[in-house]
C-alpha cells in the first residue's frame, strides 16, 4: 500500500502545534527558575546597602554602611552639606563627622558607590531625639534629601514607600516563584480571584502586625519557611500534573499570605519603617506589583490550558523548575541560619 504523505503531515502538524503554543510559557518559567538560582547564589533580593546616619549629640554624627545579612556592603562615598566637616566621608565600616545643629534637618546628600556607576542605597537618618527618616537614593544621581519626619510631606512618603513596595515584590524572586506555582494550580477565574484576595488580606494583615511591632518572628526562620512554601507549591503542581487529583489551592491564600507578609515586614524593619502611612503606601505598592504579576501569569496559564495535549508536559516542566529553585533557596537559607559565617549572600 502506498503511503499517504498528506495525512501523515497533517497528523504531525496537529500534534506539534500545541507544543509550539506552549513554548513561550516554558521559556518564561525556565528563565525565571534560572534567575532565581543566580540570585540565590549572588545576591539577596531584599538587601540593598543600608547607610545609617546617627546623630550622637547636637553636632556629632556617625555614618555606617551595612547589610542585614552581615555580608559586605557597597563601598560608599557620602557628600555632606556645606555646614558639615568633613564634606566627604567613607562609611567603611564607620566614620564620624560634625555638622551645625540644624544642618541635617533639611539637607541634600549625595551617596555614590566607589565600585558601581548605578546603585540604589537605603538611607536611615536617626536624630538624637529619636526621630527617624528612611528612604532610598536616586539610583543615577545618588541624591537623597534628609528632612525631619515630622516635616516630611505626605506626597513624599507616598511616592517613596509605594515605589519601594513595587520594587520589593517585582525583585523578590522567591515571592514571584511562589505566585507562579500558585496561579498555575488554580483552575478557574473564580479560584484565582478567591485565592489572590485571601492572599492579599493575609499579606496585609501580617505586614501591619509585624511592622508595627505587635508580632515578631525571627526573619531568618521566616525566610526558610518562605523557601519551603515554594517547594510545597511545586510539589502540588507536580502531583496535579501527573494525576487527575485537584489541589486544594484555594485554601492556600490566607496562611501563605500571612507567611510572605512576615517576610516583607522583616525587610521593612531592617530598612527602618517609621509610620503607619509608610506601611500603608508600601503595602499598596506590593499589592499592585503582585496584581500585575498575577494577571500576566493567568493569561499565560489560560493560553496553555486551552491545549490539553501540552498542558501536562508544561505543568511538569514548571513544577520541576519551581521545586528545584525552591529547594535551592531553602537549602541556602538553612545553611545561612546554621552557619552564619559561611559567607553566603
Amino acid at each position: 500500500m502506498q503511503p499517504r504523505p498528506w495525512s501523515t503531515q497533517a497528523k504531525f502538524r496537529y500534534r506539534s502545534a500545541p507544543n509550539r503554543r506552549a513554548v513561550p510559557f516554558v521559556a518564561f518559567v525556565g528563565l525565571l527558575s534560572a534567575l532565581s538560582l543566580a540570585r540565590a547564589l549572588f545576591a539577596h533580593p531584599l538587601e540593598p546597602t543600608i547607610l545609617e546616619l546617627r546623630q550622637l549629640d547636637s553636632t556629632t554624627w556617625e555614618a555606617l554602611a551595612w547589610k542585614p545579612s552581615g555580608t559586605s556592603p557597597l563601598p560608599l562615598r557620602v557628600h555632606l552639606p556645606s555646614q558639615c566637616t568633613p564634606l566627604i566621608v567613607h562609611p567603611a565600616p564607620s566614620a564620624r563627622f560634625a555638622c551645625k545643629p540644624l544642618a541635617m534637618t533639611n539637607a541634600n546628600l549625595v551617596v555614590r558607590s566607589t565600585v558601581e556607576t548605578v546603585a540604589t542605597v537605603w538611607v536611615r537618618t536617626r536624630y538624637v531625639d529619636g526621630k527617624e527618616l528612611a528612604g532610598s537614593t536616586d539610583p543615577r544621581s545618588g541624591r537623597f534629601r534628609a528632612v525631619r519626619p515630622d516635616l516630611l510631606p505626605l506626597p513624599t512618603v507616598a511616592q517613596t514607600y509605594f515605589r519601594l513596595g513595587m520594587d520589593h515584590v517585582l525583585e523578590g524572586v522567591d515571592h514571584l516563584l511562589f505566585l507562579a506555582g500558585l496561579v498555575w494550580l488554580l483552575g478557574s477565574a473564580k479560584d484565582v480571584l478567591l485565592t489572590v484576595t485571601t492572599f492579599t488580606l493575609g499579606h496585609a494583615l501580617a505586614l501591619l502586625l509585624a511592622a508595627t511591632g505587635w508580632f515578631h518572628l525571627e526573619p531568618t526562620i521566616v525566610e526558610v519557611l518562605i523557601g519551603g512554601s515554594i517547594v510545597f507549591v511545586g510539589r502540588e503542581l507536580w502531583h496535579q500534573a501527573v494525576s487527575t487529583a485537584q489541589s486544594m489551592t484555594r485554601f492556600f491564600g490566607l496562611p501563605f499570605g500571612l507567611l510572605h507578609g512576615l517576610g516583607f515586614a522583616g525587610a521593612l524593619q531592617d530598612l527602618g519603617l517609621s509610620s503607619l502611612a509608610a506601611i500603608a503606601f508600601f503595602n499598596c505598592g506590593v499589592e499592585l506589583g503582585q496584581l500585575l504579576w498575577v494577571l500576566g501569569l493567568s493569561a499565560l496559564s489560560l493560553l496553555v490550558q486551552r491545549r490539553r495535549a501540552s498542558y501536562r508536559a508544561v505543568a511538569r516542566f514548571a513544577a520541576s523548575g519551581i521545586g528545584i529553585a525552591g529547594a535551592w533557596i531553602t537549602l541556602e537559607r538553612i545553611i545561612r541560619v546554621v552557619f552564619p559565617a559561611s559567607g553566603l549572600p
